[in-house]
């Protein structure tokens, strides 16, 4: 089947696959790849799934991303905390809390 006339379902699957691909050729054991993602309490389903989908890659052991979301936006149901639950138990992640700056903090920046 020709991949332009792909739609749904499989072409979301092949855009994945493709991102996979893509970030094991581009990351190596001596270069690896440091993804910074910000203001995912915004996130949707079909970006959470591809996320999902390259840091559950076992072929890929060079990639590391940072998720960055505001803890009082994404509630318990919210689908970004409902996949991270779903993948702790194959992935390693660490939740590392940041509080607002002070003013004080602010004034010396």
């Amino acid at each position: 089947e020709d991949i332009a006339k792909a739609s749904g379902t499989k072409a979301h699957n092949r855009l994945k696959y493709a991102f996979r691909l893509f970030t094991r050729a581009i990351a190596s054991p001596t270069q690896p790849l440091v993804l910074c993602l910000d203001d995912l309490q915004w996130v949707d389903l079909a970006s959470i799934e591809l996320i999902t989908s390259l840091i559950t890659d076992t072929q890929n052991n060079s990639l590391l991303l940072i998720g960055l979301f505001r803890q009082n936006e994404v509630t318990a149901h919210h689908p970004l905390s409902l996949q991270l639950a779903s993948i702790e138990s194959k992935v390693t992640i660490k939740k590392i809390n940041v509080s607002n700056l002070s003013k004080v903090d602010v004034n010396e920046l």
